[in-house]
């Protein structure tokens, strides 16, 4: 069986990933990246998805809508920025040191789960459901 996962961080400084679980729903989990670039937080979203995933022993697809994320993990890129380049690199070895399995694909915008929820809008209710101003 294969374990999908989606990844996608807003504009707005949250980081959302999606989990299968065994049953076969998706788990959401967010994260606040305040004060933190559009790439950063994309990449914070498929760091969040990655941690999720330690326990899971079968292969895992996870599909993000960040071709450059995408293509700098995959090392299919043909530009190089120190930003984008240090994050792919902190992405390759949380992998090898947790001995993780992943396949990395880009997905369109409207097809990432992730990114569907975060647009429905529910990123200005997370404060309060999260109580992140305590």
């Amino acid at each position: 069986m294969v374990t999908i996962a989606y990844a996608d961080g807003s504009g707005k400084g949250w980081a959302c990933a999606m989990i299968q679980s065994e049953e076969g729903y998706f788990k959401t989990y967010f994260k606040r990246i305040p004060k933190a670039s559009s790439t950063d937080v994309e990449f914070e979203a498929i760091l969040l998805a990655l941690e999720k995933l330690i326990d899971v022993e079968e292969e895992v697809w996870l599909f993000s809508d960040s071709k450059t994320a995408i293509d700098h993990i995959n090392q299919n890129c043909n530009h190089n920025r120190d930003a984008t380049r240090h994050w792919a690199q902190r992405i390759r070895r949380f992998l090898k040191k947790n001995g993780l399995e992943v396949d990395f694909y880009w997905c369109r915008r409207d097809g990432n789960m992730a990114g569907i929820i975060l647009d429905s809008g529910i990123t200005s209710l997370l404060p309060a459901l999260l109580d992140l101003s305590a």
